[in-house]
């Protein structure tokens, strides 16, 4: 009996470790961009109705492109052709599947910059749900988009998807490919 009891934990705490693991993502090719409707000569992630622009934007074919640095949340802004839906954003790394948390609240996500990796992996929403009705900003072309950051801990490829209603709409892997020098909001009040 005393045994089985030792069986069972120890296939307990087996089971219990392999959960805490982060699952192994499979991510296909860096995406190619597309111009954006909302900022001229911009370019960003198309996910069905959605334009994703992630600053500084990236200007070559391809999803990839140098971010503020490390410690620093990246500017995402988003434009939606359905202004009436509300979608859920979620994202993870693709070497080892960590999640990617993102703001999308009122307020900065941070006091002072720059922040540890911890705390970006730590700061904000794993599945933020973004309604785009009366939570937007004007590019300057009149266009409307909706801001907030994500918190990306380190280079490499970042998978992110769009849901509506609990179903994915669409997916995108980006490319963060070294770091560029801090710069100021575009967005920044």
């Amino acid at each position: 009996m005393a045994m089985c009891a030792l069986i069972a934990i120890a296939t307990w705490n087996l089971v219990r470790r392999g959960s805490e693991e982060p699952r192994r993502a499979a991510c296909g090719p860096v995406g190619r961009t597309a111009p954006s409707p909302a900022v001229p000569g911009a370019r960003g992630a198309q996910i069905g109705g959605y334009s994703l622009l992630f600053y500084p934007y990236p200007a070559e074919e391809r999803l990839s492109f140098r971010i503020r640095g490390p410690g620093y949340p990246t500017l995402v802004a988003i434009f939606a052709r359905d202004r009436s839906a509300q979608v859920t954003l979620e994202g993870y790394r693709c070497r080892d599947g960590k999640k990617l948390r993102f703001w999308f609240r009122p307020g900065k996500p941070f006091r002072n910059l720059p922040v540890s990796t911890a705390d970006l992996e730590r700061s904000g929403d794993l599945s933020p749900k973004i309604s785009f009705a009366g939570h937007t900003e004007l590019t300057s072309t009149g266009a409307e988009v909706t801001t907030g950051y994500a918190n990306f801990s380190t280079l490499g490829r970042w998978a992110i998807s769009i849901k509506r209603d609990g179903e994915t709409i669409g997916s995108v892997v980006i490319g963060l490919t070294g770091y560029s020098h801090p710069f100021t909001d575009p967005w920044s009040r």
